[in-house]
């Protein structure tokens, strides 16, 4: 999740600028981390997040850590992926690209990201987005592999934040704001889901 600050009288010029460019470049993302889960004694999933060092830690070890610890995995499904895509539309953010898993056909992924990149500017496309990816849309389905997003957050009166991040459909979160990804958005979002909440 990359930190642009920038002040509020030129935001939208900056966001039209930046909506050009994310998606068709990488920007550095440093911090890794996985949702776990919880069922607790009600019945409710609790998500948790644990930071993940790829270059000092072992994935597997991260997994049986948290299992010793009552945690499960969490599959980030099709259909939560869309999830997320709908609520950072509607929070004034925007995707950036949809990574599919091997399978989808070159031209398919081609036209689903022509989708993504006319969304930018017009919300109204989600509809159609969430047609062509129709069959790929349940809990079983794991076809979306990866979602890159950007969210915009207010710094202050007169500043805000670009937050770019990644959230890969075995629960791993790509960002480079510790946690911030998963508690400011994303926690609530899919528990609500998980919990049958919407």
């Amino acid at each position: 999740m990359i930190l642009i600050t920038v002040q509020h009288s030129c935001i939208k010029s900056v966001i039209a600028r930046r909506k050009k460019k994310l998606g068709r470049e990488e920007l550095k993302m440093e911090e890794h981390g996985k949702i776990f889960k919880k069922i607790e004694e009600n019945s409710r999933q609790e998500l948790y997040y644990y930071p993940y060092d790829v270059a000092n830690q072992n994935y597997v070890d991260l997994i049986k850590v948290a299992r010793k610890e009552g945690l499960k995995q969490v599959i980030i499904n099709s259909k939560i992926m869309f999830v997320l895509m709908d609520y950072v539309i509607k929070s004034d953010g925007f995707v950036n690209r949809i990574t599919f898993n091997e399978g989808a056909s070159p031209d398919f992924v081609a036209s689903v990201n022509s989708l993504v990149e006319r969304l930018r500017n017009d919300k109204t496309i989600l509809r159609t987005l969430k047609a062509e990816i129709e069959w790929a849309l349940n809990e079983e389905s794991i076809d979306i592999a990866r979602l890159h997003i950007t969210l915009i957050e207010k710094k202050s009166k007169n500043e805000d934040e670009f937050l770019q991040g990644q959230i890969l459909s075995n629960g791993i979160i790509i960002s480079s704001k510790d946690k911030g990804l998963f508690n400011s958005h994303f926690k609530k979002v899919i528990e609500d889901h998980l919990n049958g909440r919407v």
